[in-house]
């Protein structure tokens, strides 16, 4: 399918009205505040303050300037290796870290919607209207939205660029895009699949597993529907093309050097027990929480009527009329395609029905979702977690309906495509409930909550360190103490010592992450022995010369381990 100019500034004119909803009211008070908090917000930026200094030649690709003198400390938490690139250019061009963050967080949003609307104008033959419906709701969905806060997550991003290249290269490797599995074209796919999947899994590990999962899963369901493909299947992996031994070794190789990477945490990965605290009740599949404009109101009764433990100031949900219309539209499809019903003329017979596509994605995204609940002590996510290689780096599984997020809208706009087409009545009601799906995700809650004033000033009067330092520690906390164990030992000092030691460009013992050093202990700045451990871990590790402190309450340096 052509895409036409008229097309394309149409599709351009849909996404700058959609990042104006972001983002117009930070941007017209000047942008005072930015994504994420005093905590997640700041340790995102040191990541990408991190890549900005590989850029320059300044530091080393896989060891920031946290946990010092660990190497490959990038692998204590998501390496964010595209978004550092992408940040690497507003930050060239002069712009603070906090305005850099937010250019980068639009252009991950911005390849999430075009990348949406090509799948449902070129996979899935859906209307241009339908196509900027299911991109635009993908780019505002409420829960992602508010939960921009943690801005690895807006990676979801990823799932339709992931989708537009492995669908492709699965029909012509199966020969069933009415292409020859042979020459550049599907080579060229493998390699893009492999680049797009190793620099995801640098990126944000945790929805690439999300995303792997699913796609398992959708090119299992699309299988199961359809007879010829699976025979298609079986003779690809029996006379393999160029093209899939690229792609399998490709992959390997990129999982190889990930794997080797993540490894040198020495961590396991995280408990059974806290992935169980990750999951939620089936109430919150549609808990929007208690900002949102449509159903905020109901939501604190709602959660109460249906579960104990729901709680709507916790949203992950899907919009309730969104959900129904997703689930309403995959019945309807696995409907038509069981009972082997014609969805439209002129098919070529080398094709794999668009529906029998449409289908697939639902189940998967269906099923992808269902793994983040919990049906009493019962975590669905829990076989997988066990059993699957890299499924205990994922600690919260209530994300998955985070991620499913654009392929509902793809799904939903796919069988609204297919009402619409019934009829005049059914057009006018597929417009009145596809506008209604879009103001479900309006909401009053802002993700812009790091005050980005308040850290200028903080670096400003911080400085330059001493010359005579080489890397250094933090104490006297700015914040706090307070009532969150949680900060108290873990976030005050560690995340204000990761954000200066990016920004200086020194590298500072304490740290905050998903993981920690062995034998590491620098947490609990308030406690009266953290001088004394700080003290203990330099001269264990043979810093102690050249090792600065850094009052963070006076913003003061001395030079020197603690006496």
């Amino acid at each position: 399918m052509r895409f036409r100019p008229f097309e394309a500034v149409v599709v351009i004119l849909a996404l700058l009205a959609g990042l104006a909803i972001l983002y117009g009211p930070a941007l017209q008070e000047g942008l005072p505040r930015v994504s994420g908090d005093v905590f997640d917000g700041r340790i995102f930026i040191a990541v990408l303050e991190h890549w900005y200094g590989v850029v320059l030649g300044e530091n080393a690709p896989l060891s920031p300037n946290h946990f010092y003198p660990y190497p490959y400390t990038l692998s204590y938490g998501d390496g964010l290796l595209f978004g550092g690139l992408v940040y690497a250019v507003p930050r060239s061009f002069g712009f603070d870290p906090f305005v850099s963050l937010e250019i980068t967080n639009a252009v991950v949003c911005s390849i999430g919607f075009v990348a949406t609307y090509l799948v449902a104008r070129r996979l899935l033959g859906v209307s241009v209207l339908l196509a900027l419906f299911a991109a635009l709701v993908a780019l505002l969905a409420n829960s992602l939205a508010i939960r921009g806060i943690h801005a690895q997550l807006l990676y979801t991003a990823f799932f339709p660029v992931g989708i537009l290249l492995v669908w492709p290269l699965f029909l012509a490797l199966t020969g069933s895009g009415g292409r020859s599995s042979r020459g550049i074209g599907p080579v060229s796919l493998a390699l893009a699949t492999v680049v797009l999947f190793y620099v995801w899994a640098m990126t944000s590990f945790y929805s690439l597993f999300a995303f792997v999962l699913f796609m398992t899963i959708a090119l299992a369901a699309a299988m199961g529907l359809d007879m010829t493909l699976r025979r298609r299947v079986w003779s690809a992996v029996r006379r393999p093309a160029p093209a899939l031994i690229v792609l399998l070794v490709g992959l390997v190789a990129a999982a190889v050097a990930v794997f080797a990477l993540y490894s040198q945490s020495g961590h396991g990965g995280h408990s059974v027990s806290s992935m169980k605290a990750g999951t939620r009740t089936l109430v919150d599949a549609f808990n929007v929480g208690g900002s949102n404009w449509v159903w905020g109101g109901l939501m604190p009764s709602l959660t109460d009527l249906l579960s104990a433990g729901g709680n709507p100031n916790d949203p992950y949900g899907l919009s309730p009329v969104f959900l129904l219309t997703f689930l309403a539209a995959l019945g309807w499809l696995i409907w038509l395609v069981g009972s082997h019903r014609r969805i439209s003329a002129g098919r070529s017979s080398g094709d794999v029905d668009r529906a029998t596509f449409a289908c697939a994605l639902g189940i998967a995204a269906l099923v992808l979702g269902l793994f983040a609940f919990r049906i009493g002590p019962v975590a669905l996510f829990q076989p997988v977690f066990v059993l699957v290689p890299g499924a205990s780096a994922i600690r919260l599984p209530v994300r998955f309906l985070l991620f499913i997020g654009p392929v509902v809208a793809l799904v939903t706009a796919f069988g609204l495509d297919l009402f619409a087409r019934r009829g005049r009545a059914s057009a006018i009601a597929v417009a009145v409930v596809g506008l209604f799906i879009l103001a479900e995700q309006g909401h009053s809650e802002s993700a812009f909550r790091l005050d980005r004033h308040e850290e200028q000033a903080l670096l400003g009067e911080i400085g330059s360190p001493p010359a005579a330092c080489r890397s250094f520690y933090v104490y006297n906390p700015r914040i706090g103490p307070t009532g969150d164990d949680a900060v108290n030992r873990y976030y005050a000092h560690g995340v204000d010592a990761m954000m200066i030691a990016s920004y200086v460009k020194l590298p500072t013992v304490n740290g905050m992450a998903t993981f920690w050093p062995n034998e590491w202990g620098l947490t609990g700045p308030f406690e009266t022995d953290y001088l004394a451990r700080v003290a203990d871990f330099a001269e264990r590790k043979g810093i102690e010369d050249g090792l600065c402190g850094l009052d963070l309450k006076e913003r003061r340096w001395t030079v020197g381990a603690p006496g």
